[in-house]
């Protein structure tokens, strides 16, 4: 058996981060190698073995390979099982982290978040009986071209409504300096009233709650809100924002977000005023935001 001469990739895997939803980005990628005997394309049949190997100095390791097997070991060790796939005038190609596939296992979400530098080592056996051949050279996997912009994404990349709050979870935003884990909030509202009403929100002891987005599902006209952290007054001092809401027609799912948040602290309060005394209004919506 002698050495692949070409070896071309149509690799799609993505940065670390968006390379862990089993259920959006499969953990998996397509290989497509040429296989040659002299200058002769081969023909038929074959077992192949494939192991993805580190960077590790002087013999890299295997940290991924068809069958589980040899995974932590160098990188001459040969996987135990092989997968069979048959070679079409030299060509032949394969779903590499595809389970359904007889003797292949599924790629581990931390293979590429750990492992910046990879490489693919395929090795070829023409019937069961006969001798395994490492094919060369190893092949380098590298990222898509979009790839390069997941991997260097900071908060100036991300766009404004691009992940909704309903998609975070516990310690997805709590701030790089707290430490701490964070819960998201989401209080619902609904007020007739005629006078002044309130939202309240108790932040527990030493947390600390941030509004970051405002929905209203609709309100009557002729209404002023004050979001504060005093529910006994409604001084200049105490207010942190206010919409002014008095218009000649209802208000029909309106959205505020603050792009730096409002804190509130414990054990003072998040309220919202709807203040009318003139008629009976209605006002529906929920405050979202985190508490850390």
């Amino acid at each position: 058996m002698k050495r692949i001469v070409i070896l071309s990739a149509i690799i799609s895997i993505l940065a670390a981060s968006a390379f862990c939803q089993t259920d959006s980005v499969p953990n998996a990628f397509h290989y497509q190698g040429q296989l040659r005997e002299g200058n002769i394309r081969y023909e038929g049949a074959g077992i192949f073995r494939f192991a993805i190997t580190d960077n590790t100095s002087p013999l890299p390791l295997i940290i991924w390979s068809n069958d589980g097997s040899q995974v932590g070991k160098t990188a001459d060790n040969i996987p135990v099982k092989g997968v069979s796939l048959t070679v079409t005038r030299g060509l032949f190609d394969v779903m590499l982290g595809d389970s359904s596939i007889t003797n292949m296992t599924i790629m581990p979400v931390s293979l590429f978040q750990q492992n910046k530098t990879a490489n693919l080592r395929v090795w070829f056996q023409k019937t069961s009986t006969g001798s395994i051949d490492l094919l060369s050279p190893d092949a380098w996997l590298v990222s898509v071209p979009f790839a390069f912009r997941a991997g260097s994404l900071n908060g100036k990349d991300i766009d404004d409504s691009s992940i909704p709050m309903g998609k975070l979870g516990r310690e997805s935003v709590a701030p790089e300096n707290e430490g701490r884990s964070n819960t998201i909030q989401s209080i619902y509202f609904d007020i007739t009233s005629n006078g002044t009403s309130k939202v309240i929100y108790t932040v527990p002891t030493n947390k600390t709650f941030v509004i970051t987005d405002i929905y209203i599902t609709s309100a009557d006209n002729w209404t002023l809100w004050t979001i504060t952290d005093d529910t006994t007054s409604q001084l200049t001092q105490y207010i942190k924002f206010q919409i002014d809401a008095r218009l000649t027609t209802s208000l029909q799912n309106w959205t505020y977000s603050f792009r730096s948040g409002l804190r509130f602290t414990a054990p003072k309060v998040v309220a919202i005023f709807p203040m009318s005394t003139t008629q009976t209004l209605r006002i529906r919506g929920t405050i979202a935001g985190f508490e850390f």
